[in-house]
C-alpha cells in the first residue's frame, strides 16, 4: 500500500503555474504518451488532461522522489471569466469542485475513492500565472491571477520496480460554460522506479 497525503498548497500552485505557463506543444497536460513529462523534480508532477482518457509511460523515476497526483483538479484564471474579479474566480473554482462526483486513485492495484480522498481537497489562494502564446485552453498570453481547487495527493517515494498509477475525476457541473455538461478524465501512468 502506498503512503500518501494531501499535497501542500505550494505544490498545487507550482503545478498549475507549470500547466498554465507551458505552451501546448510541450505541455504535459496535452501529452498523449508521457514523452513531455519531466521526472527530475521532487516531487515528480503527474498531469491531468483537458478531459478524456490517456495512457502515459514515463521514464524511470528515482527512488528518492515523491509523486504529485492531480486526481480531480480545477484552476480558474482571470481570462476564463473576463470582466470578473479574482474573488469570482475563487468562487467558480470552489463551485466547480463542489460538483465532483468521481475522484478515484489506484496505486498498484489498490483503489481509493472520493470518500477516501476527502481530506485531500485543496483550495488555493489567488496566485500569479504567466500564460505563454499558444497556451492551454486557448487563453490569451500575459500575466494574470488564477485560483485552484480539487483533490491533490503526494505519494512518498515508491519502492524500486514497476508501478502503475491511475486517477479518474469527474465534475458534474463545471463553472466554465465551455466545459459543460461535465468534465472528466481517466489517466494511467506506467513507470519504473530505480
Amino acid at each position: 500500500m502506498a503512503d500518501f497525503s494531501v499535497a501542500d498548497e505550494k505544490d498545487v500552485i507550482t503545478y498549475w503555474q507549470g500547466i498554465l505557463g507551458t505552451p501546448v506543444d510541450s505541455n504535459p497536460a496535452t501529452d498523449p504518451d508521457g514523452s513531455k513529462h519531466y521526472v527530475e523534480t521532487n516531487p515528480v508532477y503527474l498531469a491531468s488532461t483537458a478531459g478524456g482518457k490517456s495512457n502515459r509511460k514515463l521514464k524511470a523515476i528515482s527512488s528518492d522522489k515523491s509523486i504529485f497526483i492531480p486526481v480531480n483538479p480545477v484552476a480558474i484564471s482571470e481570462p476564463e471569466v473576463p470582466n470578473h474579479s479574482v474573488q469570482e474566480c475563487n468562487k467558480y473554482a470552489r463551485e466547480d469542485e463542489d460538483t465532483a462526483s468521481v475522484a478515484n486513485l489506484t496505486i498498484d492495484g489498490v483503489q481509493y475513492t472520493l470518500k477516501d480522498l476527502q481530506h485531500c481537497r485543496v483550495h488555493t489562494q489567488p496566485f500569479d500565472v504567466n500564460i505563454p502564446p499558444n497556451g492551454v485552453q486557448n487563453l490569451p498570453p500575459g500575466k494574470c491571477k488564477a485560483v485552484a481547487d480539487g483533490y491533490y495527493v503526494i505519494i512518498k517515494p515508491l519502492p524500486v520496480g514497476p508501478h502503475t498509477i491511475r486517477f479518474e475525476g469527474k465534475v458534474e457541473n463545471p463553472a466554465i460554460e465551455s466545459e459543460k455538461p461535465y468534465w472528466d478524465q481517466d489517466i494511467t501512468y506506467d513507470f519504473e522506479v530505480r
